[in-house]
């Protein structure tokens, strides 16, 4: 979050991934399997500096947020990097701590 308030502090996303582990934990204290988000498609703008064929698309502005893009490519084009951003979130907040 960069044109709203941002950049967030470090210790604001480490306090986030504290608090998730307190949820999930008590998620599965309750039987409760977690079920977290995978990756949709939503991108930075600079996102075509590192995959400069990478086909995106602007999403509309949303209030005062300035509207994210979105990688429109085939899933064999993003597959990588939706299997690096499952594993992070696998190794981060779904494993038990």
């Amino acid at each position: 979050m960069h044109g709203w308030g941002g950049p967030l502090p470090d210790s604001w996303h480490i306090h986030q991934v504290a608090l998730q582990h307190k949820i999930l934990a008590r998620m599965r204290a309750f039987g409760m399997v977690p079920i977290v988000p995978a990756f949709a498609g939503y991108v930075p703008d600079a996102i075509t500096r590192v995959f400069p064929s990478a086909k995106v698309t602007r999403m509309r502005d949303w209030g005062r947020f300035s509207a994210p893009y979105c990688w429109y490519d085939s899933v064999l084009c993003i597959a990588g990097m939706i299997q690096h951003y499952i594993a992070g979130i696998i190794q981060c907040c779904v494993l038990p701590v």
